[in-house]
């Protein structure tokens, strides 16, 4: 903090007497407070867009969701394409060979 000489202590002073003795006259809108307010988001968005953490959480919450449902259909289609086997024949694959060979005839590698 930085100290003032007395010139500029007395025209703060005189400054905030002054607002003091004319706060009953002057009427204050919703105007005003539209715009403080607007003026404080602004400040606090612009201090926050600065590094490399808040843009990746930023893109790490607006991806999440896409990420989930991506994950979601990966499940769904290999869910789908292991249940494409009957019973039996998964059997006949997993009795009648290796493991190595019969989890590349299950996943349709060979």
């Amino acid at each position: 903090m930085t100290d003032l000489n007395e010139k500029d202590f007395s025209k703060v002073q005189q400054a905030l007497s002054f607002a003091y003795r004319e706060k009953d006259e002057t009427a204050i809108g919703d105007a005003w407070q539209n715009r403080v307010m607007a003026r404080v988001r602004n400040s606090a968005t612009r201090t926050s867009q600065f590094g490399f953490k808040a843009a990746f959480e930023q893109y790490f919450w607006r991806l999440t969701p896409v990420a989930t449902l991506a994950l979601l259909a990966l499940g769904y289609i290999i869910s789908q394409q292991i249940s494409s086997f009957s019973d039996y024949e998964t059997a006949r694959v997993l009795m009648g060979n290796t493991w190595d060979i019969a989890f590349s005839q299950l996943l349709g590698t060979s």
